[in-house]
């Protein structure tokens, strides 16, 4: 259940990037230290130190692993259109 009321406009932080930023996350923190410290209580109490630890350990390794499936998955999409492209050619063009 939400702290705030219904129809009370609150702002929005989105703090994603404060591993990769740290700058950013600084600059979070002084503009609103209260919601700050709010959100990173409710981080720990939903996912534990030890997850908050480990979140930034992985941060790195997960991009790198994203970047290779990225361009892992565009090189199958051109092997299938390969592949497309062979079995219509065999459908499609008389031999001659």
């Amino acid at each position: 259940m939400s702290p705030y009321r219904a129809g009370e406009q609150t702002p929005t932080v989105d703090v994603h990037a404060h591993i990769l930023l740290p700058a950013l996350q600084q600059l979070v923190a002084e503009a609103d230290p209260a919601g700050f410290g709010a959100q990173q209580a409710l981080e720990v109490r939903r996912n534990g130190t030890e997850s908050m630890a480990a979140s930034g350990l992985m941060t790195p390794l997960m991009t790198i692993v994203g970047v290779f499936l990225l361009f892992a998955t565009l090189h199958f999409a051109r092997g299938v259109g390969k592949l497309h492209a062979q079995f219509a050619k065999h459908l499609l063009v008389k031999s001659a």
